[in-house]
C-alpha cells in the first residue's frame, strides 16, 4: 500500500509538470547568479580595480559573498514557490481492480 501511495504521488508531479517548472525555476536561479556575479566582478576590475584580472585567484573571495549574498536573498523566495507546488497537489490514488491490475484514477 505505501508503494502505491508513493508511486501516486510521484505521478501527481508528472501530472501537473512540476518537474518542468521545477527546471524553469532553477535555470532562472542559475542565469541570475552568474550575471550578478559577472557584474559585481567586472565592476570590481574595472572601476574599482580592486584586482589585475577577472581570473584573477585573489577574487574568489568577493565570488564567495556574491554567491551567498544571491543564496541568501533567493532561497526563501524559490522554496515559497516550490511549497506553493506541492499544496495544491492533485488528488492521485491507484486503485486495484481484479481485471485490469492497477489503474490510474485522477481526481481534479
Amino acid at each position: 500500500m505505501k508503494i502505491e501511495a508513493v508511486l501516486a504521488h510521484e505521478l501527481g508531479h508528472h501530472v501537473h509538470r512540476h518537474i518542468f517548472k521545477s527546471i524553469l525555476v532553477q535555470a532562472g536561479i542559475t542565469f541570475v547568479g552568474f550575471w550578478s556575479a559577472n557584474l559585481v566582478l567586472h565592476y570590481a576590475v574595472d572601476r574599482q580595480h580592486m584586482f589585475e584580472t577577472l581570473s584573477d585567484f585573489a577574487n574568489l573571495p568577493l565570488l564567495m559573498l556574491v554567491a551567498t549574498t544571491l543564496s541568501l536573498l533567493v532561497l526563501p523566495v524559490a522554496e515559497c514557490l516550490f511549497t506553493i507546488q506541492r499544496t495544491p497537489g492533485p488528488i492521485v490514488t491507484l486503485s486495484r481492480s481484479i481485471s485490469h491490475g492497477f489503474s490510474l484514477l485522477l481526481l481534479p
